[in-house]
């Protein structure tokens, strides 16, 4: 699997526009397949193609088309309650196949209303049409986080906007306008290692792109935490093999450290103590942190976001 942030430059649109993702589809007429498990489900994102067809010049069908599915799931060890999956191919730019999901373990919690869960799949299906996330306070549906939480612990809605804005339809309507599209060099500007290009370019392989709407986002480092349980500074002793987990429907990769903790800020645990880091993240997003904590014999497993 090839993974990586990569998009185009596109210098014609304007500074205030929503970023992009750099990829569209071939053509404005674009058909998904709504996965939704009962009526609820599938009317969420049944809204978020009626918000984006009646807002821009883009047309989505609901049909048969497994390389654009919408559904959701359900999970529980992941910080994301949104998640959008591309592929696309080096050779054109475009998407050759997007999966979206709502994650229902946190989608089913009290303090989710429907507009929450609408505003997650108006978001999903944005980064479908092509957009990018915007930093937080932004006028746009495409902020990363549903809610965010800040120094206080107070909990605040992280995307006001559940619909599209007039930043976001301006940029749809100007990255599926063919005559913009026609001027556009398809060289791509990339931010992945140079071997991974080459090698997408050799074999012709789709790259693969993940993008998360996450549950909950720091309005402030001490929001941050504040909502941590455990804060540690120490030493990276072993930097492990990377692992990979596959249901079938998503995959997941984290990083894997063993880390000796030199000082314990707060929290508790032993200085001293071996702990394995495993960590999921995506840029100026919250993130993932599992570790394993083993003092002499004794293992103990527990997951914490910081």
């Amino acid at each position: 699997m090839l993974g990586g942030i990569i998009g185009f430059l596109f210098s014609s649109i304007p500074t205030y526009a929503t970023p992009v993702t750099g990829h569209t589809w071939s053509s404005r007429n674009i058909t998904y397949q709504n996965n939704g498990s009962n009526d609820f489900y599938k009317n969420i994102w049944t809204n978020a193609r009626d918000e984006w067809n009646l807002s821009t010049d883009i047309f989505l069908q609901a049909g048969t088309n497994s390389n654009f599915t919408a559904g959701n799931k359900n999970d529980s060890s992941v910080t994301w309650d949104g998640r959008a999956d591309w592929t696309f191919s080096i050779i054109t730019g475009y998407y050759s196949t997007m999966k979206t999901w709502v994650n229902t373990y946190y989608t089913t919690q009290s303090h989710y209303k429907t507009a929450n869960i609408e505003g997650i799949a108006t978001h999903e299906f944005g980064h479908a049409l092509g957009l990018d996330h915007a930093p937080f306070g932004n006028p746009t549906v495409m902020t990363p986080s549903t809610f965010e939480k800040t120094s206080s612990g107070a909990l605040i809605d992280g995307r006001p906007n559940k619909s599209p804005t007039s930043w976001d339809i301006n940029t749809i309507n100007v990255l599926y306008d063919k005559n913009f599209a026609k001027g556009q060099s398809h060289e791509p500007v990339l931010d992945v290692p140079e071997n991974l290009l080459k090698k997408a370019q050799i074999t012709q392989k789709d790259l693969i792109i993940k993008h998360y709407s996450w549950a909950y986002g720091y309005s402030t480092l001490e929001a941050r935490a504040d909502d941590a349980d455990l804060i540690v500074s120490g030493t990276v002793k072993n930097k492990l093999s990377p692992l990979v987990k596959n249901d079938g429907e998503t995959e997941e990769a984290f990083l894997q450290s063993e880390i000796v903790i030199e000082k314990v800020i707060k929290g508790v645990i032993s200085e001293g103590n071996l702990i394995n880091l495993l960590q999921m993240a995506e840029k100026q997003t919250p993130q993932l942190f599992t570790m394993r904590i083993q003092p002499n014999s004794k293992k103990v497993q527990k997951s914490y976001s910081i």
